[in-house]
């Protein structure tokens, strides 16, 4: 049977599947109402490859079936899972060997999420050529970035000898960081302006809501848990406010001066690597948006690397002690935090550097204060982050940030009658 025809047959079988069975028949464990609602909507083309062999980290049908169009010249892939948030999305290494020709290869950083945000990253990639030198970014190429209606797969052009921001960290100390902000991303910040902003709402959805923050039931655990066991603390700290009374303060904080431009606006470890000398290179252009708070890219990024919330190149245990947590998110923010063991020194060592890269950028504490508080409550509202005294931590610390900030005396307001 050629190639088309079994996939289409695939495809068919999908279908059935999915008119076939309930989500109440299928077994809790396994979310295959999900998968199946894709492969319904996936395209397979007429120049997928069925003979390729996939290897390494596990991929869904969806997933499998972009490969093969995308890769379809070669008859093995072998992947490597750099990141899969919970926005759905989720980005593989993929490295493609042909059989039939010695030598031939193709290594290239992949990404699958929705057609719709595959779109606005077509169009953002055009913001980044336009700001970024090219040495320092990954190049979308768009013979082998495919779709369908529903999901679709872009494909980043891999920089030779290049590694994981994880990878050099702790080899390249604070060097890499200093030229992420300093050369990497100097060009999307050029022009940066001040404003007078809310920075509750910058960092949640246009409609100004703190869906951001995701007030959910899982966050409400974490705040009950924080507030009843203050061994999470210590007695010179404040204890963590109640729920209720943290959405209240966060709702009613007042705007602030802020530097702003363009942004990358998901600056975690798994959107950064590290070139042959040392330079940072970027990939994953979704949420590139201008006229967005400096703060958002450095403080999403300090988060990625101290509280585990980035799949792919590291597991979700905290790396450094909760004592040192308790000094390095105390308010403000300090640009010089003791190492917590030798071994995590380079944890320290990132955290200082992107916070002194960030004070020369926005010099007021509080901005970045708030930014670091609502990527913690981020950390602290997904149950599969962590450990739940790990949520519990986050919450504490993130509400005693956001209280410290409230009442520090340099906050600038503006006359808005």
């Amino acid at each position: 049977m050629p190639a088309h025809d079994v996939l289409m047959q695939f495809c068919t079988q999908v279908r059935f599947l999915r008119d076939r069975y309930t989500e109440n028949d299928v077994p809790a464990s396994y979310d295959a109402s999900s998968v199946i609602s894709e492969a319904y909507h996936c395209d397979p083309g007429p120049s997928a490859r069925t003979d390729m062999q996939i290897l390494g980290d596990p991929c869904d049908a969806v997933v499998a079936i972009l490969i093969r169009r995308a890769f379809h010249d070669y008859d093995c892939a072998t992947l490597q899972r750099l990141s899969g948030g919970h926005s759905g999305a989720g980005v593989w290494l993929v490295d493609c060997t042909d059989s039939a020709v010695a030598g031939r290869r193709w290594r290239s950083v992949i990404k699958v999420q929705t057609a719709s945000r595959s779109r606005l990253e077509r169009g953002n990639a055009r913001v980044i050529r336009e700001r970024v030198e090219s040495r320092l970014r990954a190049t979308v190429v768009d013979e082998r970035s495919v779709g369908g209606d529903c999901i679709s797969l872009i494909t980043y052009e891999y920089v030779s000898r290049s590694e994981l921001l994880l990878a050099a960290l702790p080899r390249e100390r604070g060097a890499v960081i200093a030229a992420l902000f300093t050369h990497t991303l100097c060009g999307l910040y050029a022009g940066a302006e001040t404003q007078m902003r809310l920075l509750q709402r910058d960092f949640g959805p246009s409609t100004g809501n703190l869906d951001v923050l995701r007030w959910s039931d899982t966050l409400e655990t974490a705040a009950a848990a924080a507030c009843t066991a203050h061994s999470l603390g210590d007695a010179q700290h404040a204890a963590p406010l109640e729920y209720s009374v943290l959405q209240s303060t966060v709702g009613a904080l007042p705007e602030v001066q802020v530097a702003t431009a363009y942004v990358h606006g998901d600056l975690h470890c798994g959107s950064i690597f590290v070139g042959p000398a040392s330079e940072a290179i970027l990939i994953d252009y979704e949420s590139v948006r201008a006229e967005r708070p400096l703060v958002a890219d450095a403080a999403t990024l300090e988060i990625s690397l101290v509280w585990p919330t980035v799949a792919g190149g590291r597991d979700r245990t905290l790396l450094v002690t909760r004592d040192w947590l308790c000094v390095a998110y105390q308010y403000p923010l300090r640009t010089r935090v003791p190492a917590s063991t030798d071994d995590t020194e380079w944890v320290a060592n990132a955290v200082c550097a992107i916070r002194k890269e960030m004070s020369a950028l926005d010099g007021n504490p509080i901005t970045y204060a708030l930014a670091v508080a609502f990527n913690i409550l981020r950390f602290a509202s997904y149950e599969d982050n962590g450990t739940a005294a790990d949520r519990a931590l986050a919450y504490t610390l993130a509400s005693r940030l956001i209280t410290a900030a409230r009442a520090a005396s340099t906050w600038v307001r503006e006359d808005t009658t």
